[in-house]
């Protein structure tokens, strides 16, 4: 075949483009159906533990940038049909000043705004699982009845009875106080670097969200390493896949913005690398539904007493499960600790 009839058949890349668009659209769709589910699956709403406070807002935050991300998809594959929009060009710069007006509403600047919001209330969502972190792991572990947190330690054979407050760290209240704070703060950022030029635009956007990303995934090992008692329990290597992920999605997203490539980016490449961004991006979001709205006995539930892990390294019969009675105290004089062993 020469090459002149296969330039023919060849189809229109820009077709590529938009039916690309309408794939992530379908993919979006499945995810929100996945998430409200999940939500209304979700055990945490019976647990008395938490339930109106830092994982109502979470799971809120995340269930509000997913349907900000659904209702993003489906404008850009309606508007792609009435004009040429690059997916990859729009968020890069994260906005248009394109008009195109529906019933007195510009749908250009909707376009803008959801996109704006599924990122913002995204990492907003997961600098509160950072905050959530010490609180669901204290009710996962925690008896009530007996006001005790247990964790079981592969040293020696006994317990350590921490109180909830080891969880009440800086690194926690910070994220917990900056998740809220951040949102009214970047939204007003944003409006302001509207006014700039193109290439100052991505340079902060860059810069910003970038550096949020990277001291998320900072906060999160720097409190896995502090609580590196709690590897043993199941679930935490969730948080490893999670800052795995982000960590290559902030550098595909905004580090490689400011990296100087020294060979031309094809449009192949610049959608290969928009579907490298978007698998990472609906991972990530896949993992914060899992996380906030937990079902059956995961990390996160509020629910099981994990008694066979909990009891998985020492020789303790079950049915020793009253600390009252089968606790001696040996060491009382730390603040919050109190070492003891059984009879």
């Amino acid at each position: 075949m020469e090459e002149s009839e296969i330039m023919e058949t060849k189809p229109d890349f820009n077709e590529y483009k938009k039916t690309g668009y309408i794939h992530e659209a379908v993919f979006i769709t499945i995810l929100m159906v996945f998430a409200v589910w999940r939500w209304l699956k979700s055990s945490f709403k019976n647990s008395n533990v938490f339930q109106d406070k830092l994982r109502t807002i979470g799971s809120l935050l995340m269930l509000m940038s997913i349907a900000s991300s659904l209702v993003y998809n489906y404008l850009l594959i309606f508007l792609s049909s009435k004009f040429e929009i690059d997916k990859y060009e729009f968020e890069l710069v994260g906005y248009t000043n394109y008009e195109y007006m529906f019933k007195n509403v510009n749908l250009f600047e909707v376009l803008n705004v959801s996109y704006l919001i599924s990122k913002i209330l995204r990492i907003s969502s997961l600098y509160m699982l950072i905050g959530l972190w010490g609180p669901c792991l204290y009710s996962y572990v925690n008896n009530s009845k007996y006001g005790y947190e247990v964790f079981a330690s592969k040293e020696i054979n006994s317990k350590i009875y921490i109180s909830k407050d080891i969880f009440q760290t800086s690194i926690i209240t910070f994220s917990k106080v900056y998740s809220v704070l951040r949102i009214p703060g970047i939204i007003l950022l944003y409006f302001k670097i509207r006014e700039l030029g193109t290439a100052s635009i991505v340079f902060f956007e860059s810069l910003i969200h970038g550096s949020e990303i990277y001291l998320c995934i900072a906060l999160m090992l720097v409190l896995k390493t502090r609580h590196g008692f709690l590897s043993g329990y199941k679930g935490l290597d969730t948080i490893s896949l999670l800052g795995f992920a982000l960590g290559l999605f902030g550098f595909l997203s905004y580090s490689i913005n400011s990296i100087a490539i020294p060979f031309p980016i094809s449009d192949v490449l610049f959608q290969v690398k928009q579907s490298l961004i978007f698998a990472l991006r609906t991972t990530i979001d896949l993992l914060l539904v899992s996380m906030f709205c937990p079902i059956g006995n995961q990390v996160f539930d509020g629910e099981d007493k994990i008694r066979n892990n909990l009891f998985a390294q020492t020789n303790i019969e079950e049915e020793k499960y009253g600390y009252e009675k089968n606790v001696k105290f040996l060491d009382s004089s730390e603040s919050g600790k109190v070492i003891v062993s059984y009879k």
